[in-house]
């Protein structure tokens, strides 16, 4: 049995904004021309093709090694965003104190970190290339048959940026006609655009009317520990809250980031209230405490200018892209990236798959790993029916790198074996349209996956900077320090001029001589560390025992100074008796409880009677003395 699938090559027409006039007119046709495509073919859905956006983490981290360790906090914001501010709105010190703020820390500037920022900071165009293009859908206009082979037909289609489309949608198509019509209105309510990114101590907001930016600000907190990464809260969840000076100041950012952000949100509230469409990017560390701030915001206000931004809205949007540090070029940036329509030429042509084995036939190594891929692709797309309906099945190369099969790996990668569904080793397919690289970096155990990448990119040359659906790098998903490994000494093996390892990201070059210097030296250090644990635990045994015998010797002493005095006042020295029971020092009569018992000076009694005698006794000996020395 036979099937046909369309192979298709595309021609970029033109670009235009979704909020210009040709993008609301081609919208509003293919709105219009839906149900005649609906009612041709069931199966047919405007929405032809998705296709993965291109992105890089080539100057994005977490740690604030850039940085100057003088520099706490610098904040910029246009004109227009200090006139509209005035001097009243934004959360007060109160909000500030239920943070557990411990102070606010100054603003230090100079000319020389100012110069240093101006060299390093990236323009729009800059941030552009390294952000590349985010996943991107297609929307069929119209198809005609008027290619010049047989069987080609010419589809006219806008290719725009998913993240336009809402998730939880029934007409697709609809909403972004809306969109597009309440973004291109100048009359319309709500026709602003927000780009909001808050990340490793930095924070940029700008909002948009079209292309225009109406008002934006930025501000940047020390909240990192340099060259450590990582925020304070998360360490303090990890490791315990500390208690050092630098500790305290990344808390005392931490909660001056968060303070900066509710009063940006709260002194452009009019603005924020007229946005068709929030994009924000947030890392994970901030997102509570960012809706939580939001949520008292809401409540705070109740004109109800934050109706639309709250955590489950359809106008929310996740922004698609590593976007970097944030700053008000990138969000420039991705504001051109995530509202840029590009019209399309795309010649579609039937192509014959070839047929399937018939029955009784032998079956082969390779038939074997092809049935596990379908069987495992059905159970991926009961789990995920969204995303199934545009992903390509997994090729036995894929299996085999997903499984860590070394031996079946080597078996498709010999000439011999391989055939017109695997000559691609950088194929990408699954529902995240992962390459073979991609399923053997992401590998659960660290050493059948280190084979299985070194392999793929020695002996099958695959691309180290080939992205998945959710742009993501191969050695961005390795997990295991023995795959990153892997992919450093393949580096090393196959030289500097075969890939662009930089781009891929891939750490420096691992050959098997600095593999075991390496070694070398951990075990130095590992046995520098038991050495010292060693002296350590001598130094403290002999330590105890020193404190142990000092008490001793304390005791002793107090004990001899105790019994010499009782001597001197005429007393035997003193019995042993149980802790709840008392002896009279005088008599020596015991089994007394000690609350029974008459306190004069240092010592106990039974009676009164022993008390006036041992006093009679202390008189006379006094008496005795006294005229001895006369």
């Amino acid at each position: 049995m036979s099937s046909h699938s369309l192979a298709s090559s595309v021609q970029n027409l033109d670009q235009f904004y979704i909020y210009s006039n040709r993008a609301l007119s081609l919208l509003k046709e293919a709105y219009d021309t839906q149900s005649s495509i609906a009612a041709t073919d069931s199966r047919n859905t405007p929405f032809h093709n998705v296709t993965a956006g291109v992105r890089g983490r080539a100057y994005f981290s977490d740690s604030e090694e850039e940085e100057d360790e003088d520099e706490i906090s610098v904040s910029h914001e246009s004109e227009e965003v200090t006139k509209g501010m005035g001097g009243d709105g934004g959360i007060d010190a109160e909000k500030l104190s239920e943070m557990g703020s411990i102070g606010e820390s100054s603003v230090k500037t100079c000319t020389k970190n100012q110069a240093k920022r101006g060299k390093n900071n990236k323009t729009k165009d800059e941030l552009l290339k390294l952000m590349n293009s985010p996943p991107l859908v297609a929307v069929t206009i119209g198809v005609d048959g008027g290619g010049e082979e047989e069987g080609t037909n010419i589809a006219t289609a806008i290719e725009l940026p998913s993240v336009l489309i809402p998730k939880h949608t029934q007409n697709p198509l609809h909403d972004l006609y809306t969109l597009s019509k309440q973004l291109s209105s100048s009359s319309s309510d709500n026709n602003l655009i927000l780009v909001l990114t808050l990340q490793s101590g930095r924070f940029a907001a700008a909002i948009f009317d079209k292309s225009k930016c109406k008002i934006h600000t930025t501000s940047t907190r020390y909240t990192t520990r340099k060259g450590q990464g990582g925020a304070q809260s998360s360490n303090d969840n990890a490791k315990g809250k500390a208690n050092s000076i630098g500790s305290q100041l990344r808390r005392a950012g931490e909660n001056q980031l968060r303070q900066d952000v509710a009063d940006a949100l709260l002194n452009w509230k009019d603005k924020i209230g007229r946005c068709a469409i929030y994009f924000l990017k947030i890392s994970n560390q901030l997102l509570k405490g960012f809706w939580d701030d939001v949520a008292l915001l809401n409540k705070k206000c109740t004109s109800g200018e934050f109706k639309l931004l709250y955590k489950k809205s359809e106008a929310v949007r996740s922004i698609p892209l590593d976007v970097g540090k944030p700053s008000y070029e990138g969000c420039c940036a991705i504001h051109e990236s995530l509202l840029t329509c590009t019209l399309q030429k795309i010649h579609l042509q039937s192509v014959k798959e070839p047929e399937n084995y018939e029955e009784g036939e032998e079956k082969t190594m390779l038939d074997s790993i092809r049935e596990k891929g379908d069987r495992g692709d059905a159970q991926e797309q009961d789990c995920k029916p969204d995303k199934a309906q545009f992903s390509e099945p997994l090729t036995p190369l894929h299996l085999a790198s997903r499984d860590g099969h070394i031996e079946e790996l080597t078996y498709l990668l010999s000439s011999n074996n391989l055939d017109a569904t695997i000559d691609d080793i950088d194929a990408r397919a699954g529902v995240d349209n992962m390459t073979s690289l991609h399923y053997a970096a992401s590998a659960r155990d660290s050493a059948l996956g280190s084979k299985c990448v070194f392999y793929l990119l020695v002996h099958g040359h695959a691309n180290p900077c080939m992205l998945d659906s959710r742009n993501r790098l191969p050695y961005f998903l390795s997990s295991h320090e023995q795959i990153r490994n892997a992919f450093r000494k393949a580096r090393s093996e196959l030289g500097e001029e075969s890939w662009d390892w930089e781009r891929a990201k891939v750490g420096p070059p691992l050959s098997e001589q600095d593999m075991a210097e390496k070694k070398k030296k951990a075990a130095d250090k590992k046995k520098r560390q038991r050495q010292r644990q060693k002296e350590r635990k001598a130094k403290e045994k002999i330590e105890q025992a020193e404190a142990e015998q000092n008490t001793k010797n304390e005791a002793a002493l107090k004990q001899k100074e105790a019994d010499a005095k009782r001597v001197r006042d005429g007393l035997k020295p003193k019995k042993k008796c149980k802790a709840n029971e008392g002896i009279c020092d005088f008599c020596g009569k015991d089994g007394l409880r000690k609350t029974q018992m008459f306190h004069r000076l240092d010592y106990r009694y039974c009676s009164t009677e022993c008390v006036k005698k041992h006093q009679r006794e202390l008189t006379a000996a006094a008496a005795v003395a006294r005229f001895g020395d006369k």
